[in-house]
Formats: C-alpha cells, structure tokens, sequence
C-alpha cells in the first residue's frame, strides 16, 4: 500500500474537521491518531478499504455543513 496516499488522507481529515470537533470527540482523535500509526503496515486491501472509509466521513461532512 502506498502509505503516502492512505498519510495524505489522513491529513485531509485532520483539515476537513474543525480542531473543536477533533478536541471534542476522542473518538475521532483515536482513529486518526490509529490510522497514521498503521498507515505505514497496511497492507494493500487494508489501505483501500481505510481510504474508503475516510473519503464517506468527508462527504458525510461535507454533506453537513451544507
């Protein structure tokens, strides 16, 4: 897996949510935290499917805060 593109993600994440949204919720600061820990192990089928659940929370968010 190409740890860079799961690493990007990851830090698109981190930008999409507000810090108040990330302090607020630890649930959300532990599976980012976890997901730049492992991004490095994954291996190829892991990665798509970590990628693919990221990519729904953006929309899911970007579908709030319309």
């Amino acid at each position: 897996m190409n740890s860079s593109l799961l690493e990007k993600d990851v830090l698109e994440l981190e930008n999409v949510l507000s810090p108040r949204e990330i302090k607020r919720s630890l649930k959300v600061r532990t599976i980012l935290n976890r997901l730049k820990q492992r991004a490095i192990s994954m291996t190829e089928t892991e990665g798509v499917r970590c990628r693919e659940v990221m990519l729904a929370l953006l929309d899911r968010n970007a579908l709030l805060s319309n």
